[in-house]
């Protein structure tokens, strides 16, 4: 999806249609200047910074961008220095927006697409557990399409869809994996697809209150939007017992969400995002090298499926906050996982990639929308989402390593470092 926000610049999409809910936290927070010279020049720089891995020069086969979503967003946001690199757009990018004061803007989407690539790293490893709930087949299945020389991503992606929806015996994964709130846009409805295909490519192959805070939150769209949100849970349930207890300790932060529109000017509500990210115990911020607040909670699967903690765990850990009965681990810094997926898709004269190859679908919370106000005395932070297509790739092959942008990481916990509150 591209930045709504960016699309409203250009003309391209209004936003008028729905009134915001715009909360002030802290008038207080001193401004903080933007560092512009991390901004990215173009879609190319967004994927190779917020996704290193994927284009590494270690890689046996080294890919190149066959197109994406970002493609679309006006040269003007990337020339203006207003889009910044992020491997999680919407954990990271809170996190880094709390740390630097900037005012936070959120579209249910991004919360969505969160989600969905944690459900993509659970189904990596647990995948066989849920499969009489999607196919009645053992093994692979191929779904084949075939296009005309001039077919585009977005056409092959719609094609995948259609054929995946008719194939997976479960009525409501389709609907339910597409956004559809009143911010969503076709692209969105795209990316969606491509976490959709991640989770099903097992069972087919696809061819063809401190010194740190944030000064204010904007909820996008409508109430209705975050309700729906909140209601999405329900069939996250079916897929399994893992996901029933993801599904648990989401529920006080989407119900948070819901609140804000319902009791913005709560104590209630201002507590609710005044905990959204803390430090450690010892320091909120100052020389911590730990994440804390109910951000975690969206972190529950490791990229290749495993559980960041187990239940008993996440009681017994030292430290972390609570909404309600939910405990919210500390997460160390640089163990911040991205917010990505990807689905290998076969190949054959595709445009710019001749012969039999395969190429990979990656969708996720991309980059981060930065701008700066007249008065230069404020900063705003809206996550974007999006998808790329890029190959030859070797899906046999990966890198070991913690995916991501790790500058990113670095910056975050400098940032941390200067803050001087303690408790």
């Amino acid at each position: 999806m591209r930045s709504s926000i960016v699309l409203a610049l250009t003309g391209l999409l209004s936003l008028a249609a729905a009134k915001p809910q715009f909360l002030w936290l802290n008038k207080k927070l001193d401004y903080i200047p933007l560092d512009t010279t991390r901004a990215v020049q173009s879609g190319d720089e967004l994927f190779r910074k917020s996704c290193p891995e994927e284009i590494s020069p270690r890689l046996r086969v080294t890919p190149r961008l066959l197109n994406s979503s970002y493609d679309s967003i006006h040269t003007q946001a990337f020339d203006r220095k207003q889009i910044y690199a992020s491997s999680s757009s919407f954990v990271r990018g809170v996190i880094e927006a709390w740390s630097q004061h900037q005012h936070l803007s959120l579209r249910p989407d991004e919360v969505w697409f969160e989600i969905l690539a944690q459900l993509n790293f659970y189904m990596t490893k647990n995948a066989e557990t849920v499969r009489n709930l999607f196919v009645d087949h053992e093994g692979k299945e191929e779904i084949k399409v075939y296009y005309q020389p001039d077919v585009t991503s977005d056409s092959l992606v719609q094609s995948f869809a259609r054929n995946l929806k008719d194939r997976v015996k479960t009525d409501w994964l389709a609907e339910w994996v597409k956004p559809g709130f009143s911010t969503s846009s076709p692209e969105d409805d795209l990316t969606a697809n491509i976490y959709m295909m991640g989770l099903m490519q097992t069972f087919f192959d696809f061819s063809g209150a401190s010194l740190c805070g944030l000064p204010s939150i904007k909820l996008k769209g409508e109430r209705q939007d975050w309700v729906n949100l909140l209601g999405k849970l329900e069939h996250l349930r079916e897929f399994g017992s893992e996901p029933t207890e993801y599904a648990r300790v989401l529920q006080p932060i989407l119900e948070g969400f819901v609140r804000t529109w319902d009791e913005p000017k709560s104590a209630a509500t201002t507590e609710f995002w005044s905990n959204i990210v803390l430090g450690t115990q010892t320091a909120i911020c100052g020389g911590t090298t730990r994440v804390n607040g109910w951000i975690t909670g969206f972190y529950f699967w490791k990229p290749k499926g495993d559980l960041f903690v187990t239940p008993e765990q996440r009681e017994r850990l030292p430290g972390g906050s609570r909404l309600g009965n939910v405990k919210y681990v500390a997460v160390k810094i640089d163990q911040l996982p991205i917010s990505y997926a990807k689905v290998p898709v076969k190949l054959e004269n595709y445009p710019g990639l001749p012969g039999q190859q395969t190429a990979y679908l990656l969708a996720g919370n991309i980059g981060v929308f930065r701008t700066v106000n007249r008065a230069q005395t404020a900063v705003s932070a809206e996550p974007m989402s999006g998808w790329y297509m890029y190959g030859p790739v070797d899906p046999k092959e990966s890198l070991k390593t913690n995916p991501g942008n790790m500058d990113e990481l670095t910056h975050i916990e400098v940032q941390f470092g200067k803050c001087a509150a303690r408790y």
